[in-house]
């Protein structure tokens, strides 16, 4: 994932953003990327997937919200935007876990 053209929220015209992954119950974060207006993380987040009955193809959940934050040394870390991605139709590779 990268971003391009985010604000700039410090006062050296840049942001530290990272993101906030919300899918179903679960949240996963990003690492902060310093300084940078057009950041890109290179990471995976795995999130569980349940299927309803599991032998089916309709996902529980269908619905990706990544929200992006700047991040701040110091006082609370600054909302800079959202995104509502709906995966219902993404092709997967489907592992079983044991």
């Amino acid at each position: 994932i990268s971003g391009r053209d985010l604000p700039s929220t410090d006062s050296n015209g840049l942001s530290d953003p990272y993101l906030v992954v919300e899918f179903g119950d679960s949240e996963l974060k990003t690492e902060v990327r310093k300084k940078t207006l057009a950041p890109s993380w290179a990471q995976t987040l795995d999130f569980p997937v349940w299927k309803i009955p599991p032998e089916s193809e309709i996902l529980e959940e269908s619905r990706l919200l990544v929200k992006c934050w700047d991040w701040n040394a110091i006082g609370s870390h600054t909302f800079m935007g959202a995104v509502d991605v709906d995966i219902e139709n993404i092709q997967y590779e489907a592992q079983s876990v044991e």
